[in-house]
């Protein structure tokens, strides 16, 4: 079996025949069904006629339907006892092998369906027990869907207007209903997946058919579009991965995210793998599948074989013992839905750019800090950072800076007037004083103040408001969200609340209207009053007003600037005080770049969609990662070496042991600069005590000397605490993670056993979601034996490695494939268990 596993395809799930009593044209044969369906690329159609299996029908169906791969699965449309005058419609599917006449007889007799029973009532006044019909339909081995939000007939035709019925409906869609098919998806799917779905506490799938009565003329409001094989089983998918197995729109939803992605591998003809050693590749091709592929094998079976092999014809695992061989082939694609195709021969070593993980890379880089700490930075892109060469000849050229900064007390505008000049602010701020007290007099001079004042209290308060309504937004998500967990994980667990704190914040942003009503109040009553008094534009003297009062201000800050500048001129007088300035600044500009780095990574670029900066905060920020620039000061390297640039026979006559951190007082980057400034260009170099050398100077200010001592590297931690400070196994993941963060939109990803890397309780809670999420953005290939990474993760392709007499072969398949579901449980150890929990996933 070689199959490319889950992909999209339409399906048309609610589809009529002549069998049904009110069908168009009765003439329409089985072969213009298919043909028109084959037409309109439809893979699996619900054949669904109104109180009927027209069980020969179906069966012809299905075996013209084979000649054109498409999937007909058998299902009856019912009328249900409730909604009213609108009534309730449901249908039953169910797979495509079961017995359908037996399923016909007992629907027949529990229904009421028999030919005589339909002929008394007639076909329009039919109606069958809904609760009642959809447990018989699961017991037949089927699913049920009900027309729900805008489609006629639908569900919402029981109305919530009293308590009972309102839970008639939770109940139903919770007990009986599987499947909703709706009728408006701009509206249906958003009043769904927001409102209803959280208050009834489950997600089901949400699907658009055609209710097709007239093959001829076949059209959908949109496509539906199911991502699984085209079988039942497929179909079940839906039910566990509500919100991921399920689309409704025009195109195929695999074209949504452009991303390269390896096509297949070729083997022409059998490949030996290594050198005199007789175990090969057996002649094959293997189809991957663009999303998560998961590969799985006993041991011995050759499953990391395969992508060891595959990843040393790219460079990325060298090694003596590998053979090469032409005809070992890999067909790599640029984009998705596109033929724009690149075509690798392992004849020789290929260049491409992909993420490989090899079998334990990441436990072993994980047990050393050090270590890790260096392949984050390489992570980060931050190996060439570092103190700027240049910046030693910028501390030669001092003078420059000093005159640079006295030319900005001698910057003109275009007449010629200082810019920066105490003198000529003062006169501007003199002459709109002037201005100012020329429309005011001893009765209005308050007033204006007050209305200026009020103007500006004003602006503080509207800026406040909108602070609280932001904080009371992330209050309430955040309330929600907990208490959503916490719900999953038991219901009994007491519910958090912010409501002391929310009401606290309602009554703050309350008091601040009252404020900004009494204001404006206070502002409407000076405008009166002075319309009494002034008879001339009053709103320009008020404005006036209020703009020689910003002039003002604006100017005092202005001459609080000149003020110091004044003070940092005086500082940069002093040519060698100005060295540890530049010193400090250089290296506090290597941590705003380690900073931006980092930010950008959290902030994503503008053009990520909503759901990918969501995935960047799952895998980074969620697990409280994070990375600061941070300059270090390593004192026991710094007296080491200041040993060697001061008179040794003074300090040795001292005999004391931490005299000279005493006499020095250096412990850290901030006392080190403080030194710098106030004693090394001070008296103490200049005077002839005899216990500084020549090298003293250069020990402090030449870059291969000072930083030994002084530098700046990124500090990583993960929930507050440095690497030096977590387990092994906790720096993994955070190495993973980075790993990931930092291309996670763009080439592909090949981890072979992140199992033996990472703690089941991570793998289960976290790394699974991670992979169901960065898969839609980048393909994933892991090689393992959790089966958590491949059930509960979703895989769309399942690769069954196979040894034998040493050769090595690979079948694969979709997760509801039968054979791999078989093989799954056999191979891997809690296959069963998690093909159990997937079947619950929905609940929520």
């Amino acid at each position: 079996m070689k199959d490319i596993g889950s992909i999209w395809r339409k399906w048309d799930l609610h589809f009529h025949t002549p069998s049904s009593f009110d069908y168009i044209d009765k003439s329409i044969s089985n072969q213009e069904i298919i043909d028109n369906l084959a037409l309109n690329n439809i893979s699996v159609v619900a054949i669904t006629d109104h109180h009927l299996i027209d069980v020969n029908r179906i069966i012809e169906l299905q075996k013209i339907g084979k000649t054109k791969n498409i999937t007909v699965l058998p299902g009856i449309e019912f009328r249900s006892e409730l909604g009213g005058s609108e009534i309730v419609h449901f249908i039953g599917i169910f797979p495509e092998n079961s017995n359908i006449e037996e399923i016909w007889i007992d629907l027949q007799s529990a229904c009421n369906l028999k030919p005589s029973q339909v002929s008394e009532i007639g076909d329009e006044k039919l109606y069958v027990d809904l609760k009642e019909t959809s447990k018989l339909i699961h017991e037949l081995g089927g699913l049920v869907t009900v027309h729900a939000g805008k489609k006629t007939n639908t569900i919402e035709n029981i109305k919530n207007n009293h308590d009972y019925k309102l839970k008639i409906k939770t109940d139903l869609l919770n007990d009986s209903v599987d499947i909703l098919e709706i009728g408006n998806p701009a509206i249906d799917i958003e009043g769904y997946k927001n409102i209803v779905f959280p208050q009834i506490k489950i997600k089901l799938p949400l699907i658009l058919c055609s209710d097709n009565h007239n093959v001829k003329d076949y059209k959908t409001k949109s496509n539906l579009w199911i991502k699984g094989d085209p079988t039942y089983e497929g179909l079940l998918q839906t039910i566990y991965e509500p919100d991921e197995r399920v689309k409704i729109q025009e195109s195929n939803p695999q074209c949504d995210f452009s991303k390269p992605f390896f096509k297949k591998i070729i083997i022409e003809t059998d490949v030996n793998i290594f050198q005199n050693e007789t175990i090969k590749f057996e002649k094959q091709e293997i189809i991957f599948n663009p999303n998560l592929v998961t590969i799985i094998g006993g041991r011995g079976e050759g499953k990391s074989v395969l992508i060891d092999y595959f990843a040393h014809g790219f460079g990325l695992n060298p090694s003596n013992t590998f053979s090469f061989s032409e005809s070992f082939k890999v067909k790599y694609s640029k984009g998705i839905c596109t033929d724009d195709y690149i075509d690798y021969s392992f004849d020789n070593l290929n260049n491409l750019n992909f993420l490989y993980i090899s079998q334990n890379e990441v436990k072993d880089i994980a047990l050393s800090h050090k270590k890790l700490g260096d392949e984050i930075r390489n992570l980060l892109k931050l190996n060439s950072i570092g103190f700027s060469s240049q910046i030693q000849e910028e501390i030669s050229k001092i003078l420059k800076d000093y005159y640079a900064l006295k030319n900005w007390f001698n910057d003109t505008n275009p007449d010629g007037t200082k810019i920066n000049d105490k003198e000529t602010l003062n006169k501007i701020k003199k002459r709109n004083e002037d201005l100012l007290n020329s429309i005011t007099n001893k009765e209005n001079r308050q007033k204006l103040e007050l209305y200026t004042e009020n103007i500006k209290e004003i602006r503080v308060s509207e800026i406040q408001k909108t602070r609280i309504e932001k904080l009371i937004s992330k209050l309430k998500e955040f309330e929600t969200e907990i208490n959503k967990e916490l719900n999953e994980i038991d219901k009994e667990i007491t519910s958090i609340s912010f409501k002391n704190q929310l009401d606290e914040l309602n009554i703050i942003y309350e008091n601040l209207s009252v404020k900004i009503k009494e204001n404006e109040n206070e502002n409407s009553l000076i405008k009166e009053q002075f319309s009494e008094i002034y008879k001339g534009d009053l709103s320009s003297l008020l404005e006036s007003a209020d703009n020689y009062k910003s002039q003002i201000e604006t100017i005092k800050e202005m001459l609080k600037e000149i003020e110091k500048q004044e003070e940092k001129f005086a500082l940069i007088s002093k040519d060698k005080n100005a060295i540890p300035t530049k010193i400090n600044s250089e290296l506090l500009k290597q941590v705003d770049i380690i900073n931006k780095a980092w930010s950008n990574i959290i902030e994503g670029h503008s053009s990520w969609l909503p759901e990918q900066k969501d995935l960047m905060k799952q895998i980074l920020a969620d697990r409280e990662i994070e990375i600061n620039g941070k300059l270090y000061f390593d004192s026991e390297k710094f007296y080491d070496g200041l040993k060697n640039c001061i008179n040794g026979k003074y300090w040795r006559n001292k005999n004391k042991e931490g005299e000279l951190e005493q006499y020095f007082n250096i412990s850290d980057a901030s006392t080190f600069f403080i030194y710098l400034e106030n004693e090394l260009e001070g008296e103490l170099i200049a005077n002839s005590d005899s216990y500084y050398i020549n090298e003293t100077e250069e020990f402090f200010y030449k870059l291969e000397k000072r930083q030994e001592y002084l530098y700046v590297q990124p500090e990583i931690t993960y929930k507050s605490k440095t690497l030096d400070k977590i387990s092994v196994g906790q720096r993994g993941t955070v190495y993973l993670c980075l790993k990931l963060a930092t291309s996670a939109f763009s080439t592909p990803i090949i981890y072979d056993q992140p199992e033996d890397d990472l703690d089941n309780q991570f793998i289960i809670n976290e790394l699974v979601g991670i992979f169901k999420s960065i898969k839609k953005y980048r393909q994933v290939i892991i090689v393992t034996h959790n089966a958590n990474l491949v059930i509960n993760s979703d895989a769309e392709q399942v690769i069954i490695a196979k040894n034998s007499d040493e050769v090595l072969s690979y079948s694969s398949g979709a997760i509801e494939n039968e054979v791999i579901i078989d093989s799954v449980c056999k191979i891997l150890e809690g296959g069963k268990s998690a093909f159990e929990q997937r079947k619950n996933r929905y609940k929520v």
